[in-house]
């Protein structure tokens, strides 16, 4: 291990002491023989240098607990060697010679004169402690002034880097700007001329209680109110530093002397103060958080940070298009907006991907421009009869620029993992960050939209005027042609701003237009360009989910689905072993891709591969074969709903049901009080053979189907037979016999 070199004069290092405490130090001295050393704590105002040897030293600096700070990368570094440079001029300069800050210059002249006989002596002398008091006290005599102040000259010189303007009046980090003040009692602040006339009416301080009122004023007249500053000034003194006088019938406002009143500067001060304290809050307040954080929000944008070539980073965004389109089934109807997505390069803000659709911006849309950009075009712009190889071209990016709302995380955690790609997301509202593709798109709409029939307006139709929605003449695969066409003119004729070219492309001659740049950057930096096989991108792009495994296939959102590898596995019969044996381990999920627009099939991911199988809707689920995941899901929502609907009238019949039954249950205990008057329980609980052979017989007849074919101008028991006589008896049947006959006893 190669030891670390010793740091130079003058270095600040930091240590870490045993409870974690850090202490900074900077070195003052090295000895001759290199065996001692002289440090200085920089942040004591009472410190004086200390002694090492280089043995303590050597301990110290190899166990990392002393190190130079020197990095300036760090939020350390940047604080605390911050804090060690010298105090800067007033004109913000650190040379002695400036024409500023005379103040300054004849403090620093002061404070050197004074030092210079100390320092002359050399660091070998001033540096020890028993030579350095006979020094200070020889220069406190010559300069006049005391020894302490000597001392504390000497000292800050130590501390800051033993230069001249080290000793330059910190001026700028003194006083209490921002900070509350502090009062006695006595009026802070310029006399006012009244106050110069008569120091018994010299004014108010802004404190406590009046500072309250002047800021509920503010807030209630100036922020909310909407009034001018003169009109929230008074209309505070009338609510707050005023008395009622009450003669003539109602409240009139008598204000307070002005020496008991805030003055209009003071007023202006604290509404400053509380409005311009926190703008963002104010403006929230005044026009609303949406509209706030996309009009009103400080365009900060992000560092111009030049990509090193096409295909690195696709900034991508989405639009609504102000177009009415018609029908493609039926143009006599109209259709709602289109909405657009694309990508554009930021190497060469070329247009790349593009996708447009009825459906709404999100993930879907998102990935199908995705699709767009990083696939081979060419079949997609032949149905729109466009043949351009260039156009055509699709490469895979390293790094989406997006906002945050079209990839949700999980989508975008495997994306990454599958594609390789990396993300950067934009908070909401903040179009100024993404500007190449917002100008972009706004030099699309001038140059395509604007001039399409059919486009609305920014304005409101006034009653009377020419509806717009009857010029539509575009349906959406024109119209899309339209668009894919302005995007290749785009490309190949938009003149870009001379920043897309780099000393290289000066070089060579090229010229600011995208698809040149795009050329260029193939041929020269092709180092993000990737080419992945369309059957991966399209399975990597597609949403995916969880399948639970049961016993009867794999479930999602509440349908089975068949796959063949789950029965080659037996995925099925295990599933239902460990319910049948009440395992405690959780039911299984495998992966799984699906298309929202396709219900009928899953995509069953096969771990450590880049395969799919495809596992379809079993049939007793075939009522939702034509449907899709989006339709499904809507349903389901309609479902929960009518279902919330229909709760209260369930439990109306419920309450119905149970009524009846507590109702029959009564009626039915009334009457068993006649019938169990008298009998003991051991007779209640006997059954009677006999009784209940009668009621048997009676049911028979009551339940014969053979009633319902007799005429009903028949007698229920008539019959073809002839009259027996009342004397008559039939012989008995076996089972009278078998009935008569004695039972055997053991």
């Amino acid at each position: 291990m190669t030891a670390q070199p010793w740091p130079a004069i003058n270095t600040v290092l930091r240590r870490l002491g045993e409870d974690g405490e850090r202490r900074y130090e900077r070195l003052l001295w090295i000895s001759h023989d290199s065996e001692t050393l002289l440090f200085i704590n920089v942040f004591d105002p009472f410190a004086q240098p200390f002694f090492l040897s280089k043995i303590e030293f050597s301990e110290d600096w190899q166990a990392d607990t002393l190190t130079a700070l020197q990095d300036e990368n760090t939020a350390e570094g940047v604080e605390v060697l911050a804090r060690c440079r010298p105090p800067l001029f007033f004109n913000g300069g650190a040379a002695a010679t400036s024409n500023e800050g005379d103040a300054q210059r004849r403090a620093l002249e002061t404070a050197w004169l004074g030092l210079t006989p100390i320092l002359d002596a050399g660091p070998e002398q001033y540096l020890q402690p028993s030579k350095r008091r006979p020094l200070i006290r020889s220069a406190a005599l010559k300069a006049g002034v005391s020894e302490k102040t000597i001392r504390r000259w000497l000292r800050t010189y130590l501390q800051l880097g033993q230069t001249k303007n080290a000793l330059v009046p910190a001026y700028a980090r003194r006083g209490g700007k921002g900070k509350p003040r502090e009062y006695t009692g006595r009026k802070l602040g310029r006399p006012s001329v009244r106050g110069q006339l008569n120091p018994e009416v010299e004014g108010i301080n802004v404190t406590g209680r009046t500072a309250e009122k002047l800021v509920l004023g503010i807030n209630r007249h100036y922020i909310r109110g909407g009034r001018t500053p003169e009109q929230a000034y008074q209309a505070t003194l009338e609510d707050s530093f005023s008395d009622e006088d009450w003669t003539g019938g109602y409240p009139v406002p008598v204000l307070w002397p002005a020496h008991r009143c805030p003055t209009k500067t003071q007023f202006l001060y604290w509404m400053k103060k509380t409005k311009y304290g926190d703008l963002a809050k104010h403006l929230t307040q005044t026009v609303g958080e949406r509209r706030y954080g996309r009009e009103l929000r400080p365009h900060m944008g992000r560092d111009k940070r030049r990509v090193s070539g096409p295909g690195e980073v696709y900034v991508g965004d989405g639009m609504v298009v102000p177009i009415h389109l018609l029908n493609g089934i039926n143009p006599a109807f109209l259709n709602r907006f289109p909405k657009v997505y694309v990508f554009v390069d930021a190497f060469s803000a070329r247009w790349v991907g593009v996708c447009v659709t009825y459906e709404n911006l999100n993930y879907h849309s998102a990935k199908l421009a995705l699709y767009n950009a990083a696939s081979d075009k060419t079949d997609f712009l032949a149905r729109y009869g466009i043949h351009d190889a260039e156009f055509a071209a699709g490469y895979l990016p390293s790094k989406l620029h997006i906002d945050g709302g079209e990839f949700a995380n999980g989508q975008i955690r495997h994306i990454a993992e599958h594609l390789g790609l990396a993300f950067m997301q934009d908070p909401p509202y903040r179009p100024d960050l993404k500007g190449l593709v917002e100008g972009a798109i706004s030099s699309l709409k001038r140059m395509l939209v604007a001039r399409l029939d059919g486009t609305e307006r920014s304005r409101k139709r006034t009653p009377g005027e020419h509806d717009v929605k009857l010029d539509a003449r575009f349906t959406l695969d024109e119209f899309t042609w339209a668009l894919l066409r302005t995007m290749q003119h785009m490309n190949k004729f938009r003149r870009l701003s001379l920043d897309f070219l780099d000393e290289d492309m000066l070089r060579d001659g090229v010229q600011p237009f995208p698809d040149e740049i795009w050329a260029w950057g193939l041929t020269h930096r092709p180092q993000h360009r990737r080419v992945v096989d369309a059957t991966e991108l399209a399975l990597s792009l597609l949403p995916v989910g969880k399948a639970r495994v049961t016993s009867s296939g794999l479930s999602y959102k509440n349908n089975m689905y068949w796959s063949q590898r789950g029965d080659d596995e037996q995925w099925w019969g295990r599933e239902r072993e460990r319910e049948y044996k009440g395992s405690r381990t959780g039911p299984r999920y495998v992966e799984v891709s699906y298309d929202p627009w396709r219900m009928d099939q899953l995509y069953l991911r096969i771990p450590g591969e880049q395969t799919h199988e495809i596992c379809t809707l079993k049939d007793h689920h075939s009522a939702f074969q034509a449907r899709s995941f989006v339709d499904y899901d809507e349903w389901t929502v309609n479902q929960k709903a009518l279902k919330q609907e229909g709760e209260q009238h369930i439990r109306q019949g419920t309450a119905n049901y149970n009524a009846d039954l507590q109702h029959q249950a009564a009626r039915v205990e009334g009457r068993l009080q006649v019938h169990r008057a008298g009998r003991s329980k051991a007779a209640r609980a006997t059954v009677d053979a006999a009784l209940q052979a009668s009621e048997k017989a009676l049911r028979r007849e009551e339940d014969a189907l053979s009633t319902i074919l007799v005429p009903s101008d028949e007698p229920p028991h008539a019959t073809s037979h002839p009259q027996r006589s009342a004397g008559y008896i039939a012989p008995p049947t076996f089972m009278d016999l078998l009935r008569s006959t004695p039972r055997r006893t053991k």
